[in-house]
């Protein structure tokens, strides 16, 4: 009981502080992907290079295990003008100005939904001196997210549950051997009680006849 209460407890605690300090961590990496992009996609906007600055967002959206968590990657000029975007599709107009970043602002993260998908977007300026140039954004995945907190807390559950099986079955074999002589000497102690003498000379189990008598025949 003691084990379960204290799961229960540390599930509690996975579930109010573990998964959004994750879910926050993973914001923070796309943050960082976000600001990486801004800064390498300067040259490429102010020379109108449209072509490398869409292979810039493909490269950046499939490597490594990024795949998995980017759902897309856009680049608007400074009038909300998609210049590159990883969309296999049409481009959904309405993320032109789904997430708008305030002049105090550096960034701006907000929980869209973009071609039937949910997705963090992520929105950093792209900044060149003093003037805004553009804006990157980065959106990901919800549904990858959720994955991964639902395998943490399958894995946890299944831990949890493995403890608790191990720790019953312990806990019954050391109960049965702590309480049997208990019980024994409860059940003597109840008989002599009753004027009844002819019982067990040993509380703690079965003696035999050459054990009591120290005999030494064999047979």
């Amino acid at each position: 009981i003691v084990i379960l209460f204290l799961s229960l407890g540390i599930m509690v605690a996975t579930q109010w502080i573990l998964l959004p300090a994750l879910t926050d961590e993973l914001k923070q990496r796309g943050l960082d992907i976000a600001q990486s992009l801004a800064d390498r996609s300067k040259s490429y906007i102010l020379s109108e290079d449209i072509a490398n600055l869409v292979s810039l967002a493909f490269e950046t959206s499939q490597l490594g295990e990024r795949r998995l968590l980017i759902a897309y990657i856009v680049i608007l000029d400074k009038r909300n003008n998609a210049l590159a975007h990883t969309f296999m599709t049409a481009f959904p107009e309405e993320l032109r100005w789904a997430n708008v970043i305030l002049p105090e602002q550096s960034h701006n993260i907000k929980l869209l939904n973009v071609s039937n998908s949910s997705a963090y977007d992520i929105a950093v300026p792209i900044v060149e001196g003093i003037y805004r140039i553009g804006t990157v954004h980065v959106g990901l995945n919800k549904q990858h997210l959720d994955q991964l907190m639902n395998k943490l807390t399958i894995s946890f559950l299944a831990i949890t549950s493995i403890t608790l099986i191990i720790s019953f079955l312990a806990s019954h074999w050391l109960a049965y051997y702590i309480t049997r002589p208990i019980s024994q000497l409860i059940k003597a102690a109840d008989q002599i009680s009753r004027g009844n003498l002819d019982i067990q000379p040993y509380i703690g189990g079965t003696m035999q006849c050459w054990e009591i008598k120290n005999c030494k025949e064999t047979s």
